[in-house]
């Protein structure tokens, strides 16, 4: 051994990661393989759009919420359930939606054909019994009657209003 060099000598063993030709049983295996990650990928994908989604309506509903709360604080005002009445005014042909805690008229509309015969058929009644006043007559053509008092809620309504437009520019929406 003396005609060694020293490129002949044993060096030290270690392992490298390199090109290996794979065999019909590894390309098969590799293949199911990639299916699998195939579907997983899809199904991360659709779980993304589902929780995307989900995150884009939570998020509707919170802006909806802000311009509600925003628009509220600026005009003072909020919409809520009010007990309401209707009211028929038989010689106009109309009926009217009345707010029972202020009295104020909230909508007027004109009687459907159908509200105007029950009207005529509760005439009838009414005129047969004896009783009242005869819906002929417009409100005003009765003396006697006394006009409807304004709500004394109106001054607190106004003054209320007020109150609204001096709210602090911090409360007011950006």
């Amino acid at each position: 051994m003396d005609n060694d060099t020293p490129e002949d000598f044993p060096r030290e063993r270690f392992v490298e990661t390199l090109p290996v030709k794979l065999t019909k049983k590894e390309v098969l295996s590799k293949s199911a393989d990639l299916m699998t990650a195939l579907d997983k990928r899809s199904a991360l994908k659709d779980e993304k759009k589902a929780t995307s989604a989900m995150f884009r309506e939570e998020e509707k509903k919170i802006e909806a919420e802000i311009e509600e709360l925003a628009a509220s604080i600026k005009s003072g005002k909020e919409k809520r359930p009010v007990e309401c009445f209707q009211r028929t005014r038989i010689a106009d042909r109309m009926i009217d939606t009345i707010r029972c805690d202020t009295g104020d008229v909230v909508r007027s509309r004109p009687m459907t054909i159908d509200e105007r015969q029950l009207a005529l058929k509760d005439i009838e009644l009414h005129q047969a019994s004896g009783e009242g006043q005869t819906f002929h007559e417009k409100p005003g053509d009765n003396e006697d009657e006394e006009e409807p008092a304004e709500p004394e809620e109106e001054a607190e309504q106004e003054e209320e209003e007020g109150e609204a437009e001096e709210l602090p520019a911090a409360a007011a929406p950006h």
